[in-house]
């Protein structure tokens, strides 16, 4: 019996979701339902990766997102294992996931004295930035690309403390037809 039988990790080869994805979802599917039960010892990358027929790094990348998600543990010279401390993290969780926040409270408090990096999937509002995985990297560096081939020099430079000309003209002129008279120089972008 492969690693892969023994954990029940099925990957869709013709799925857009990428595959270390796929490994984590079942993973961390198999761990909140309980199969995979706290202490359990977790087949090493290559044995995994080797089982699926996928490349290591999809295996490593689902773990180390479980390891972050505080879902897993790993131990020098021990290998791998699914963390004891799921009785905090699961309720946040399940909260989370179907609306059921009576127990929140307690467990935001339990949050706080032990740090909100134990906490992973909640949204820490205070900091006034999104999620990485909110981000549309791929457009953003196809903007940023575009933007340096058409002015290096302006896109690397320091802006007026008015902000972007090109942009402030721009929007003067998308309000001009809303019945807003403005010049460019009466924009601000903030």
């Amino acid at each position: 019996m492969s690693a892969a039988d023994t954990l029940d990790i099925v990957l869709d080869r013709a799925s857009p979701t990428p595959q270390y994805q796929q490994i984590r979802a079942q993973l961390q599917s198999q761990i909140e339902n309980g199969r995979l039960r706290p202490g359990t010892r977790l087949p090493g990358s290559r044995t995994l990766a080797a089982a699926l027929g996928v490349a290591r790094v999809s295996v490593v990348t689902a773990y180390q997102q479980l390891e972050q998600a505080h879902l897993l543990e790993s131990y020098a010279r021990r290998g791998l294992f699914v963390a004891g401390a799921l009785d905090q993290v699961l309720p946040i969780r399940r909260a989370l996931h179907d609306g059921d926040y009576s127990d929140l409270a307690d467990l935001m408090d339990s949050a706080e004295a032990g740090g909100a990096d134990r906490f992973p999937d909640l949204i820490q509002f205070s900091l006034g930035s999104l999620p990485p995985e909110f981000v549309p990297v791929d457009a953003m560096r196809a903007a940023l690309r575009r933007a340096i081939e058409r002015d290096p020099d302006g896109v690397l430079g320091h802006e007026s403390t008015e902000g972007y000309d090109p942009l402030r003209r721009a929007i003067a002129g998308w309000v001009a037809p809303l019945g807003i008279a403005v010049t460019s120089d009466e924009v601000l972008i903030t």
